[in-house]
C-alpha cells in the first residue's frame, strides 16, 4: 500500500496560501473561490494513488473502485473554501475485479476526462466531488466486451477530522 499525505494542502508544498489556518483549512475570512491555480500529476494504481507533483485531492485518497491505473494530470483553483478543477489522465482502465469477479478482467488503453471540487464545510471537514469520462482505446467493440468504450462516473467523498 502506497502512503497518502493527508493534510490539506500538504506542507510539501511550501508556505500556506494566505487566508489559511496553520491546519490547512480555511479561515473565517477567506473568499469562496481562489485565484492560485495548482497543478499535480497523481500516479493511480489499481486501488491507491501516489503524488507526484503538487497534493492529493481527496477523492484520489479515498479510492472505492481498482478499475482505471492512470497518470493524472490536475489543474486546481487553491487558495478558497471552493477549489475546482479540471483533470486529464492517461493509462489503462479494467472491470473492478472485486465488485464483480465474475466479468472479464480484460486490461484497456484508456484517457479520462473529468473535473469537479473540493469544498471546505468548516474548519475539519471537506466534501470533495469528481466526475469523469473514460474512453477506452479499442479498434472495435465485439459482442463478448461487457462494456461500451464510453464510460461516465462520479464520486463523493467527505472527511471530518476529530
Amino acid at each position: 500500500m502506497l502512503p497518502l499525505n493527508l493534510e490539506w494542502p500538504p506542507q510539501s508544498e511550501g508556505r500556506l496560501g494566505e487566508g489559511r489556518l496553520a491546519s490547512g483549512a480555511p479561515s473565517p475570512d477567506v473568499r469562496w473561490l481562489g485565484a492560485s491555480p495548482h497543478v499535480s500529476v497523481v500516479a493511480r494504481d489499481w486501488g491507491s494513488a501516489q503524488i507526484v507533483v503538487g497534493h492529493l485531492s481527496l477523492t484520489d485518497q479515498s479510492r472505492l473502485t481498482r478499475s482505471s491505473r492512470m497518470f493524472i494530470t490536475r489543474v486546481r483553483i487553491a487558495d478558497g473554501r471552493l477549489a475546482p478543477f479540471a483533470q486529464a489522465g492517461l493509462g489503462q482502465w479494467r472491470i473492478d475485479a472485486d465488485l464483480l469477479p465474475s466479468l472479464p478482467r480484460d486490461v484497456e488503453l484508456a484517457a479520462q476526462l473529468g473535473g469537479g471540487f473540493e469544498l471546505a464545510v468548516a474548519r475539519l471537514a471537506t466534501l470533495a466531488l469528481e466526475a469523469d469520462y473514460t474512453v477506452l482505446y479499442r479498434e472495435q467493440h465485439e459482442p463478448q466486451m461487457v462494456c461500451g468504450p464510453h464510460l461516465w462516473g462520479a464520486f463523493l467523498a467527505g472527511r471530518m477530522r476529530f
